[in-house]
């Protein structure tokens, strides 16, 4: 094709604008793209053409460490790759003054072949290759398809679509194509060119953000260090990243938002994610400060959310996404809206922990009223009336089944951990911690949950497995007890600080309701009285062994392999933080390099070499799980241990009743405590606390005390442990 281009019939030759200072093949593959624009049909055609030849082939499924042209396409004329393309694309046809069609069909469809061309460029650039040469010893070069990960980085399609994607004729096309009327969006078939010319354009701007620090920090830099020949610049220069161009186009985020309650599920989720994104950047959430005005008058995503009158159809969207679904109990995630529930769950998530103390969109979407740097409630809102985005988030939390047929599973377990981590950061964040609170109480949020309890035992089915299983700390049962465990630390931590609170308003009501219900009974507000599993009896996840050694794989092939290279740098050195992507792309990079060294010409040589990947695989991902479910078992021991010598401590009981409950918490925990001795010093460390705590507590010398068995007990237990 690009003999084709470079040498042109003579009636193309006609054409050539004359005087142009350049080689005769550079005019002929210039004579070739000005042709090709003239045309819809011509110009269509060709950027089809240009997709498919950029498609990695059939049997790349993980590396992408091909380029998908000749490493020297064009270098007998001018510098090798297909940058001539790509600037067709984009320069002459997805933002040509004046475009090229008139037709509004046919310049949609147009502009949609494009931005996939833009999508797929970007996406099947592995920057994982370059990640792992800044952090690894593995030869990279030798590994690759590619000549060298130099060649690679420097012709890759990415770079020159990076820079085409900061151009400000291209940005405003892809502005454009991402605000379409709502009406006309809502009405049309998923396929239909005006749905898909809004998901391309969102696709490319998510591939943006993913990419851009790789791009500025690593890639842009190498590519004009090497860089030789002519070449004309087309990014604008004053753009630090993505973020600074959404900055002057933030009606997106208003589309964004509406875009989300459509019943569209894949522009929804794309929709979100983008949202997400933008929502959590701190350059795009700076507060606005009027001229005449000292004073910021509030977040600018939630002001143009306001000034354009669609807060409230947002909040209206997110709610309805996030009602249970009785379809969900018999189809989980194939259920219709599940994904769009989890991804709202993730979005607001996300964005509340990125600026937790700050007004920002996923505080106004909750029913916030955001003013400057607080927030408020507005007494005739949705909010006041119980019926705001947070009483739906509170409402599936105590209603979202655990799973279904007695099985706590991935998909329930997924959606209440999000839900119950948003009502977290809520309760935790002084901006929210009173409102919250309060409408927590209110909902009796505390005694619903607890009345879900119950209690781990090792047949306890998560998601198909129970403890006991060999294989349950490789797979995602292992997922799951670590998601229903966050919830129990999560509950925990919100009964103390309930239990704080009460303590501090004086509320004695509330207090013996809430302590009642800690040690095993609940009243309802009829009068009921409903038995749950007692907070002693919440220590069970303290029984759970994971304490077997898992042995590395033992392989000749990978013995020479550097791990740390995938480890996370921000969690740690210990193989429980590998990344496992990085894992996965290494153990890749490794059978590539010994392939290509003609080590694994056999078939029965390839199939062990295979098997022995997957049981690296398997190693750092039963490491990766082993790590997660020590750190909540451990998070939630402290939850529980801070409960328990707050429940103690505010009882309001005679010196034989505390001196009774202090006994049996010491019966429960002496027998973890003996086990954690030995095995953990962390464990052990909390539970020590917890038994000086209660020491302190038991008043044994009172003279109340005197003579009665508990007091006997006690000091016998006591005895015991020091």
């Amino acid at each position: 094709m690009d003999q084709w281009a470079s040498s042109p019939t003579p009636s193309m030759q006609a054409i050539l604008r004359p005087g142009k200072p350049t080689t005769p093949m550079i005019c002929m593959e210039e004579v070739t793209f000005q042709a090709l624009s003239k045309t819809f049909d011509q110009a269509n055609e060709f950027v089809n053409l240009l997709q498919t030849l950029v498609c990695p082939g059939v049997d790349e499924i993980g590396l992408h460490d091909t380029l998908p042209f000749p490493e020297q396409l064009g270098s007998s004329y001018r510098m090798a790759g297909i940058e001539p393309y790509i600037d067709f694309a984009f320069g002459k046809i997805l933002a040509a003054k004046p475009p090229i069609v008139d037709d509004p069909v046919q310049s949609q469809r147009l502009t949609n072949n494009v931005l996939q061309f833009a999508a797929t460029c970007l996406s099947v650039f592995n920057e994982n290759l370059v990640i792992l040469a800044n952090r690894s010893t593995i030869a990279i070069d030798r590994a690759m398809e590619a000549s060298s990960l130099d060649v690679y980085a420097r012709l890759h399609p990415f770079n020159r679509v990076m820079e085409w994607m900061f151009n400000d004729g291209v940005l405003a096309v892809l502005f454009a194509a991402s605000n379409q009327d709502l009406n006309t969006v809502a009405a049309a078939s998923p396929g239909s060119p005006i749905v898909v010319s809004v998901l391309r354009s969102i696709e490319v701007m998510n591939h943006i953000l993913d990419l851009q620090s790789t791009y500025f920090e690593i890639l842009r830099p190498l590519v004009k260090v090497q860089r030789t020949g002519h070449r004309n610049p087309v990014l604008n220069p004053t753009l630090a990243s993505f973020e600074d161009s959404v900055a002057t186009n933030l009606d997106l985020v208003v589309n964004l938002g509406l875009y989300s309650g459509l019943g569209n599920q894949e522009l929804a989720i794309n929709s979100l994610k983008l949202l997400e994104r933008l929502s959590s950047s701190r350059r795009l959430n700076a507060s606005v400060t009027p001229v005449s005005r000292q004073r910021p008058i509030g977040n600018r995503l939630v002001g143009v959310l306001e000034q354009h009158g669609d807060l409230e159809r947002v909040r209206t969207s997110f709610i309805l996404g996030l009602q249970y679904d009785d379809r969900e109990l018999d189809l989980g995630p194939g259920a219709p809206g599940w994904t769009i529930k989890s991804v709202m769950l993730d979005f607001l998530s996300h964005c509340l922990a990125a600026l937790p103390d700050r007004p920002n969109l996923a505080h106004a979407i909750l029913g916030f009223a955001c003013t400057g740097a607080k927030l408020s409630i507005d007494p005739d809102g949705a909010f006041a009336r119980g019926a705001s985005l947070f009483h739906s988030i509170v409402r599936l939390v105590a209603e979202y089944p655990d799973g279904l047929d007695d099985a706590i599973q991935l998909w329930s377990s997924s959606i209440r951990q999000k839900a119950m981590r948003i009502i977290s950061i809520l309760r935790a964040s002084p901006l929210t911690y009173a409102v919250a609170m309060a409408e927590l109480r209110a909902a009796d949020f505390l005694f619903a949950m607890f009345l879900r309890q119950a209690v781990i035992t090792p047949n306890t089915n998560f998601d198909g497995l129970s403890i006991r299983d060999g294989n349950f700390v490789q797979t995602d049962s292992a997922l799951v007890m670590e998601q229903y465990l966050d919830q129990r630390c999560t509950l925990l931590e919100y009964a103390s600080s309930e239990l704080r609170l009460v303590a501090a308003e004086g509320a004695p009501t509330q207090k013996a309701r809430i302590l009642s219900t800690l040690f095993g009974s609940t009243t309802m507000l009829d009068g009921t009285q409903l038995r749950n599993v007692p907070v002693f009896e919440l220590l069970d996840f303290l029984g759970a062994d994971f304490s077997a050694p898992v042995l590395s794989p033992l392989s000749n092939l990978f013995a020479d392999l550097d791990f740390t290279a995938a480890l996370d740098p921000n969690a740690g050195t210990t193989g429980g933080t590998a990344q496992l992507h990085l894992v996965e792309q290494l153990l890749a990079l490794k059978l590539n390099e010994v392939r290509k060294g003609g080590y694994l010409e056999d078939a029965h040589d390839q199939e062990k070499a295979l098997l022995d990947a997957e049981a690296y695989m398997a190693f750092f991902r039963t490491q990766k799980n082993l790590q997660s479910l020590d750190e909540v078992r451990l998070q939630t021991l402290k939850a529980w241990s801070n409960l328990m010598a707050l429940a103690i401590g505010h009882c309001d009981l005679d010196h034989g009743g505390r001196a009774s409950l202090v006994l049996q918490t010491l019966q429960t925990i002496m027998p973890k405590l003996e086990r954690y001795a030995i095995e953990s010093s962390s464990e052990a460390l909390l539970l020590a606390r917890l038994v000086q705590t209660l020491f302190l507590q038991a008043d044994l010398k009172s003279s109340a005390l005197d003579q009665t068995k508990i007091a006997d007990l006690a000091e016998d237990r006591f005895f015991q442990i020091f």
